[in-house]
């Protein structure tokens, strides 16, 4: 693991800009699809040889891998729900 050293926090670009520091929830995410990954790779050559996968199953695979996807995407967006709320105001200044 890469530790950046600086002056401030670092915010995690694996999906875009965000304002978020990196964290444990980053490491992770990186970890299961990392994990995921592996387990894609191995699972390709299950079928016996000359046997096709099932359209249907393919079909769900897809959504599926779809739909997971976009979570991850949005994972910074979707924890930040569940993180307190700041106690500054649109202008900058503190709230009372």
């Amino acid at each position: 693991m890469r530790f950046h050293r600086s002056n401030g926090p670092v915010s995690c670009r694996c999906f875009g800009a965000s304002p978020i520091p990196l964290g444990a929830e980053h490491v992770a995410r990186n970890v299961v699809l990392a994990v995921l990954a592996a387990a894609g790779a191995v699972t390709t050559g299950i079928l016996p040889a000359g046997e096709t996968a099932h359209p249907a199953g393919v079909l769900v695979a897809a959504v599926g891998g779809l739909t997971l996807g976009a979570l991850i995407a949005v994972l910074d967006d979707v924890l930040g729900l569940f993180r307190p709320m700041s106690r500054v105001g649109p202008s900058g200044g503190r709230l009372r």
